[in-house]
């Protein structure tokens, strides 16, 4: 590991999150779960700016390193993990797809074309 290459501090963190996360699900009860779901219900506005910032600071490391295209691949790797778990609760993620449609639909749509179209010129541009 080169402790001077961000990418690598950046996956040893996820490494590090992955393996917390493993293990507490062994030591964590359910109503334990029960509580930190309704403490994030309660701060979900200052959770999404926590994680814009993480977005902003990885992303640029990110996109410091690797071309659009990679990162794009990576994403539909990501992707299709996470819609695998998805589908694992099929009417919590209907009534989440819902719910973001309503609330939170054009910024979402704005960023995905922006990002598309940036693909797109990287590609054939």
């Amino acid at each position: 590991m080169d402790y001077t290459n961000p990418i690598d501090i950046i996956a040893l963190v996820v490494a590090i999150i992955i393996l917390a996360k493993g293990v507490s699900l062994l030591f964590v009860t359910a109503s334990q779960w029960k509580n930190l779901a309704r403490t994030v219900r309660r701060n979900a506005r200052t959770l999404m700016g926590v994680y814009a910032l993480i977005a902003l600071a990885v992303g640029y490391y990110v996109f410091m390193l690797l071309r659009v295209e990679e990162v794009a691949a990576v994403m539909l790797f990501t992707s299709a993990m996470m819609k695998m778990v998805m589908m694992m609760y099929p009417e919590s993620t209907a009534m989440m797809i819902e719910e973001a449609r309503n609330k939170h639909y054009l910024p979402i749509v704005i960023l995905a074309v922006l990002f598309a179209l940036w693909i797109l010129l990287d590609l054939f541009g």
